[in-house]
């Protein structure tokens, strides 16, 4: 496991508990970015990471995380999302390529939709609104 293993451990309960992220196949430097990211914010807690996609759909499988963090376009990882999907199918597919924005693939639906906010604050968004639906 890169980086020595989960950003942030936290003792909440589930009603209070952070967005479960598993982190994907990424850019050396969009990977310490998202777990700096998510360490300092709180905005989730890194239960895995994986290089590999094989290993990366063992590990959603096993983990069931709320969103799976990819590197790249949907487009150029359309294979490893609809293998995601099968296996955590209410997972948000969040891709973060290394330009200015990301792109998420809620669970449920077939198409992407692209943040309008920088690639930091878009996952601090998407992150968020994982943490308010899991508080309904």
């Amino acid at each position: 496991m890169p980086h020595g293993g989960c950003a942030r451990v936290a003792a909440v309960t589930d009603d209070e508990r952070e967005p479960r992220v598993l982190l994907g196949p990424l850019e050396p430097l969009v990977r310490i970015g998202v777990t700096t990211m998510l360490a300092s914010h709180g905005a989730g807690e890194i239960v895995g990471e994986e290089d590999e996609g094989d290993a990366v759909v063992g590990a959603a499988q096993r983990l069931a995380p709320d969103a799976i963090i990819l590197g790249g376009s949907p487009r150029a990882a359309r294979d490893l999302g609809e293998r995601l999907r099968s296996v955590a199918p209410k997972a948000s597919l969040i891709f973060c390529p290394t330009d200015e924005r990301i792109e998420v693939l809620d669970p449920g639906r077939s198409t992407t939709r692209r943040c309008p906010a920088t690639a930091a604050d878009g996952l601090r968004f998407e992150l968020s609104r994982l943490h308010a639906n899991a508080q309904e």
